[in-house]
């Protein structure tokens, strides 16, 4: 699905019509004098240039030069930042065709998400006293 396209006019006269279309991806508006204008939210336009940097990073052949651009990357395993990378290329490939930037932010995010759990994991395990087999005692309900 390509990206949604609306005249100019229609947008200042129905932007409320248009305004939805952008939680999907990219929307164009067509113009008859000048260019078409290309609207994103900065969330998607965020993830797309935060890609992009990331992909001519990993072209350099340093492996952790991508590390520059996602630092949470440093909190998953090895598998997992590979899957990270391979999932990234995948999905950018599929966004580059359909327009909908959204499902690379959100893929984005994910993966950050997973990479901050796994590190307050890890920073739980190093705590003192720390116990992954010792029960919480949560006491009984009042009566």
């Amino acid at each position: 699905m390509p990206a949604k396209e609306f005249t100019l006019s229609e947008f200042l006269q129905h932007s409320g019509r248009v305004m939805p279309a952008l939680e999907e991806g990219e929307v164009v508006l067509r113009r008859r004098e000048g260019e078409d204008i290309v609207l994103m939210t900065r969330r998607q336009s965020d993830a797309l240039r935060e890609t992009m940097l990331a992909f001519f990073a990993l072209s350099t052949g340093e492996p952790h030069a991508v590390e520059t651009i996602f630092p949470w990357l440093v909190f998953l395993t090895p598998i997992d930042r590979d899957g990270c990378i391979r999932e990234l290329r995948e999905v950018g490939a599929v966004v580059l065709q359909s327009g909908q930037l959204s499902r690379l932010a959100e893929t984005i995010y994910s993966w950050e998400a997973t990479a901050l759990a796994a590190w307050d994991e890890q920073r739980q395990r190093e705590r003192v006293g720390w116990d992954a087999d010792n029960p919480i005692d949560l006491g009984r309900p009042a009566r």
